[in-house]
């Protein structure tokens, strides 16, 4: 079975997207990156690990009891964020700051 569907999830307190396909004997899963965090593929050294029979059925059943229509709805959260910031800014509305004696006193 042919199938593909896109997930999130959350590690080290970052958010991320992600595509997990099958096809025949092959499941991977794919991080999907916004367009500011792409990077050449040829910069990757990824090697070629086989997989079981029973890791390709424990996966493809993943796949088929999660299957469900493509309903769009990811947002970039920092991208949100980032943008009120700036938004803040033009405005002219007085952002949250940092005390850098507070930071100096913290390091030492």
């Amino acid at each position: 079975m042919d199938a593909e569907g896109i997930c999130t999830w959350t590690m080290r307190k970052r958010s991320y997207i992600g595509a997990l396909q099958s096809s025949g004997k092959i499941l991977r899963l794919n991080a999907l990156r916004y367009a500011d965090e792409v990077i050449s593929a040829r910069s990757l050294e990824l090697p070629n690990i086989p997989l079981s029979e029973k890791e390709l059925k424990i996966g493809s059943d993943l796949i088929n009891q999660l299957t469900a229509p493509f309903q769009p709805g990811i947002r970039n959260e920092h991208q949100k964020k980032l943008q009120g910031l700036i938004d803040k800014k033009a405005a002219e509305k007085k952002l949250p700051s940092c005390d850098p004696g507070a930071l100096n006193q913290r390091h030492r």
